[in-house]
């Protein structure tokens, strides 16, 4: 499977999987909207920045799959790291 058709998939699964989340949330009145549009703002230029860098990744090395891969490791990573951070901080 290409790297892009999975990503592709999985972003659509937590889109649908989030939005009904939200959804529940906004109804039982358990979300500040200030909050919201700010984390909103900076998850769209989030993912901006990350489509863009997918798609200069594919058109400067085609041949090599691996780096999409590569940079989606690295996200998964850094955010098990600071998940973990978070951890350590809150059990102290």
């Amino acid at each position: 499977m290409e790297p892009h058709v999975a990503v592709g998939t999985s972003s659509t699964c937590v889109l649908f999987t989030s939005s009904s989340t939200t959804i529940q949330y906004l109804f039982t009145d358990r979300i500040l909207m200030s909050l919201a549009l700010v984390y909103g703002v900076v998850t769209l230029l989030g993912s901006s920045g990350g489509t863009t860098l997918v798609h200069a990744l594919q058109d400067t090395f085609s041949t090599k799959k691996s780096y999409i891969t590569w940079v989606v490791a690295a996200g998964v990573a850094t955010s098990a790291v600071l998940s973990l951070a978070k951890f350590v901080e809150l059990a102290h």
